[in-house]
């Protein structure tokens, strides 16, 4: 803990230790996303659009919280919020512990939801105020993702001798365990040491074309991931098999969060935004019509790699794209409203197990998500340009 009365410096091994600990219980549900899904459809009957629905009014609760916070970040005690989303998701968990029909469990997941977002968009705030965003975003990521691929491993074995209520326990101790260590959370916006050295103002309607290819890229995502389980057993692979596709994508996506933390400082942005959103969109390509296991893992892989590559250069440019500490929060409720709509969106795509529509429309959001993207990045490369060579 750090004394009453010593400076606040968010740089401090513990404060990161602590944010990045926060951040596996704020995404604690939304990245074994998709092995909740298949557990609500095969544990408690429910069908593959009311599953998807669920999600989205769980990812939804997170997008309220999440936009809210672009409006209060700068005028709450963030430790104060920050124990009351974990409250919210302790009360949510329990009450999906003791539902099991389709309109109490999304309401249960709505509740969960409005705590995971106040936790997401504080957290994402304050490794983005860090000294080093890039490589302390990949470690961020790095940590969600670890947890994540020992999760969908473990859990087609969890379900089957448990039930899908040990899931929701688990959260609940996660989440009461998160509690003790909120003190070492910054109190605000204001508690930083310094910005990024490439830092600069860009015009609103720069800010604006960034924020949207993220609310892009996230639909992108989000629309592929909640149904990649199912997109596993459509195509007649096994449950585990599909579980440990799922896990050794994380794995990948692991590598993808550590390539950022190396490749930060020594190739600039644009060529891995380049590589990595138009890649992403084209791996969905690998899964349409039924796709054999290897075609599916290569798939699964190359996706997560790609997609934990990029989100650590995105925030870390909408850092870099204002000098008043907001764009991170608002880069994060477009994020969370992303993820809020793909799941539903999805469901009404979704026709008679035909997953092909979901992959052909995530495609088009990656590619329009990165000519938004691009036009910020390329004012901002001008900038430092023009920086450079003022005397």
């Amino acid at each position: 803990m750090t004394p009453p009365t010593a400076p606040y410096d968010i740089n401090t091994r513990t404060s990161k230790l602590t944010m990045y600990f926060c951040g596996i219980v704020a995404s604690s549900s939304f990245i074994l996303q998709p092995g909740v899904v298949q557990g609500l459809i095969q544990y408690l009957g429910l069908s593959e659009q009311q599953a998807g629905f669920v999600a989205s009014a769980e990812m939804f609760g997170v997008a309220i919280t999440a936009v809210a916070m672009t409006f209060l970040a700068h005028r709450v005690n963030w430790r104060l919020a920050i124990y009351a989303s974990l409250t919210l998701v302790i009360l949510g968990n329990l009450m999906s512990m003791s539902v099991s029909d389709y309109g109490s469990m999304t309401l249960s997941r709505f509740i969960a939801g409005l705590g995971h977002g106040t936790l997401i968009s504080t957290g994402f705030a304050a490794v983005g105020l860090t000294k080093t965003p890039d490589r302390n975003f990949g470690i961020y990521i790095t940590s969600i993702l670890t947890y994540g691929a020992i999760g969908l491993y473990v859990m087609p074995t969890i379900f089957s001798q448990f039930g899908i209520t040990s899931l929701f326990a688990f959260f609940v101790v996660l989440a009461s365990t998160a509690l003790l260590v909120v003190q070492n959370m910054p109190n605000s916006g204001a508690d930083r040491v310094e910005l990024p050295d490439d830092a600069v103002e860009l015009a609103p309607h720069f800010q604006v074309s960034a924020l949207f290819a993220a609310l892009l890229y996230n639909i992108a995502i989000g629309i592929t991931w909640a149904y990649l389980f199912l997109i596993g057993l459509n195509a007649g692979h096994a449950e585990q098999s599909v579980a440990s596709a799922l896990t050794a994508s994380l794995l990948f996506g692991v590598a993808g969060a550590l390539t950022t933390t190396i490749l930060a400082t020594r190739f600039g942005r644009l060529m891995p935004l380049t590589l990595g959103i138009l890649g992403g969109g084209a791996s969905l390509m690998l899964l349409i019509g039924q796709p054999t296991f290897t075609a599916y893992l290569i798939a699964v892989g190359i996706f997560s790699y790609l997609w934990n590559m990029v989100m650590p250069f995105i925030m870390a440019s909408l850092a870099n794209f204002s000098q008043k500490g907001n764009m991170v929060v608002y880069g994060v409720a477009m994020q969370m409203v992303g993820f809020a709509v793909a799941p539903a969106l999805g469901a009404i795509l979704l026709s008679n197990g035909n997953y092909s529509r979901i992959l052909m429309i995530g495609g088009l959001f990656f590619a329009a998500s990165f000519i938004a993207l691009l036009i910020p990045t390329v004012a901002h490369k001008r900038v430092i340009q023009q920086r450079q060579q003022t005397p």
